[in-house]
């Protein structure tokens, strides 16, 4: 019977992984020294920052907006609300999610399905 013996080389050598194994990181240094630039630390010019302003009073209805005050404050550019809000841009991939849907509704026999889909893919399709 022929005798069975271990390899010497560990598994990580043997299958060729680095699990377990140290690694150099490119930024190691720089972080522990206190030098490295995060996104975080980067100023643009001109750079505009948001914030948002919500209710304190849980499920309540928002019945007035007063942006009077907030517009007067120094540094304002705009007061977003839903009266000036910008449109969200279609994504032109859900048009053709629509066609698809309809045709695999339209060939499982599904017409009412299929019917719904048509529809938002053409009042997709026309809108562009």
């Amino acid at each position: 019977m022929p005798e069975i013996a271990p390899t010497r080389a560990p598994a990580h050598v043997r299958h060729g992984s680095n699990i377990g194994q140290p690694l150099t990181r490119r930024d190691g240094i720089l972080k522990v020294t206190g030098t490295a630039r995060y996104a975080a630390d980067n100023h643009p010019p001109d750079t505009l920052y948001a914030v948002l302003a919500v209710s304190s009073i849980a499920r309540g209805r928002v019945v007035f907006l007063d942006v009077a005050a907030a517009k007067a404050h120094v540094g304002v550019v705009e007061v977003m609300t839903p009266a000036n809000k910008p449109a969200l841009a279609q994504d032109p991939a859900l048009a053709d999610a629509h066609f698809n849907l309809a045709r695999l509704y339209e060939q499982a026999g599904n017409q009412k399905d299929a019917l719904r889909h048509l529809l938002a893919y053409r009042r997709l399709t026309q809108e562009h």
